[in-house]
């Protein structure tokens, strides 16, 4: 394997016999123009050779040294080793700089840490979200994540002298309540027309009950809000799991991008000749009813408190006392919640059943099983829902193994076959799953391993 030093030397190289002595492009045949321009104002190009390297040495670099693992990915690696390649080259630093005992490689570090300071400053992200309106009554967090109204979240909103000018917003004038009233009069189907300067915010705030803000410190600024969006989308589904409220409240609440269906369903059918056009509302659009909502959400204490610390544990796993665990449960609930708002039964038992395998590591049906008779408290031999005497195994089996398993496989391709039984137990099963699991994490001592979800007590 080529050493990190020998790499760099062979970039340098190729810059070298890229590039004059004036700097000019000596050399443009075999490769797609990739360039940077540099801070010295002139451009740096990129053979397919020269690629190649940044894109090895950027591997070695993100695998080698933890620093810039936690910091971004390694495409994030790659662009900001391509630019502190180029503008060290353009500013003759390699030339002066010998090549022996490292120093090329030295140069590069130091301008990489600089770099690196200045790219890892904290971030806060917002995300607009449909709710269910829990906001309405005020702010409220779920651990690292403020989730408030559009109107509350304006008026902490302060934009710099660039934003003012970007907007083409006065400074003294009252956009924030003009923009208000533009959102108020917002109909799920339509708004009013919107002035140009305040264009942008509406697009964002349109239809959208509240904001979902997450501040991230330490991170490359792209990657911060990958990380973020990841922390928000887990709060509010978690939210949407303590309401009790069923699939509908995954659908009424998720962040504005998620994959949502649409406010309203219509229909156009032709009946002897005639055409009929008809349409309603959908799941989404419908209002939930705010009756005792709060309090399931909020008034179980312990509840709450451990969804805020799983979510915490996402930013920072030194913050939770089993953060493979609090990770596991995160990424089973983000399984749970498309399936929830799935319009496809059989897709939606397909991700209802991913979210028991992710609980159980990969354990197939006997895990799913057998952690779900210890949450339960009763035998695999036992019926568990009221009215249908099917066994706890073979209602898993059914799901798992007749539906998961077959539909993913291929052995199952009717599409005109509805699996609207065992969606409905398998969602069931894994709210379920997941609440009590939460309940117990809270509380639990044992080791923090994968499969400490099957057997862990109350």
């Amino acid at each position: 394997m080529a050493k990190l030093i020998d790499i760099l030397n062979a970039l340098v190289r190729e810059l070298d016999e890229t590039h004059g002595p004036d700097g000019l492009v000596t050399r443009i045949d075999g490769y797609l123009p990739n360039f940077v321009m540099t801070r010295s104002g002139v451009e740096r190009h990129f053979s397919k050779a020269a690629q190649t390297e940044v894109a090895a040495l950027a591997g070695r670099l993100f695998n080698d040294r933890v620093t810039y693992r936690e910091a971004m990915r390694v495409t994030e690696l790659a662009q900001l080793l391509r630019s502190c390649i180029a503008d060290l080259h353009a500013d003759g630093l390699f030339a002066t700089t010998p090549a022996e005992e490292k120093a090329h490689l030295k140069l590069l570090n130091r301008e990489l840490e600089e770099r690196l300071k200045g790219m890892t400053l904290p971030f806060g992200h917002g995300f607009p979200a449909t709710t269910l309106r829990l906001e309405d009554k005020g702010p409220y967090q779920v651990g690292p994540v403020d989730i408030r109204s559009v109107r509350a979240w304006l008026e902490t909103v302060t934009l710099s002298d660039w934003e003012y000018k970007h907007h083409g917003i006065a400074p003294d004038s009252n956009w924030k309540a003009e923009l208000l009233d533009i959102l108020s009069a917002t109909t799920r189907l339509s708004r009013p027309e919107v002035p140009a300067h305040l264009q942008t915010f509406a697009d964002a705030l349109h239809n959208c009950d509240a904001v979902v803000s997450v501040a991230v410190l330490g991170l490359e600024q792209s990657y911060s809000r990958e990380i973020a969006r990841m922390v928000a989308r887990t709060a509010i589904d978690g939210i949407s799991l303590l309401s009790s409220r069923g699939r509908n409240a995954f659908s009424q609440q998720a962040l504005s991008d998620e994959r949502l269906q649409p406010l309203r369903l219509n229909s156009m059918v032709v009946f002897k000749g005639e055409q009929w056009v008809g349409g309603q509302w959908s799941d989404r659009a419908i209002p939930s009813p705010p009756a005792g909502l709060s309090e399931r959400v909020f008034q179980n204490g312990k509840l709450h408190t451990s969804l805020c610390d799983v979510v915490g544990s996402l930013l920072d796993g030194r913050s939770h006392t089993h953060p493979k665990l609090a990770m596991r449960w995160a990424a089973a609930l983000d399984w749970y919640a498309e399936g929830c708002r799935e319009t496809s039964t059989s897709v939606a038992v397909t991700k209802l059943a991913a979210a028991l395998d992710v609980l159980t590591c990969g354990r197939t049906e006997y895990g799913i099983t057998q952690m779900l008779a210890n949450l339960l408290g009763r035998a695999a031999t036992e019926s568990v829902f009221q009215g249908v005497p099917d066994s706890l195994k073979h209602i898993v089996d059914a799901i798992y193994g007749g539906g998961r398993s077959q539909l993913l496989h291929g052995s199952k391709v009717d599409r005109r076959v509805a699996f609207d039984s065992e969606r409905s137990q398998a969602q069931a099963l894994g709210h379920l799953a997941l609440v009590s699991l939460l309940k117990r994490l809270a509380s639990y001592t044992g080791p923090d391993e994968d499969i400490a979800f099957i057997t862990m007590p109350p």
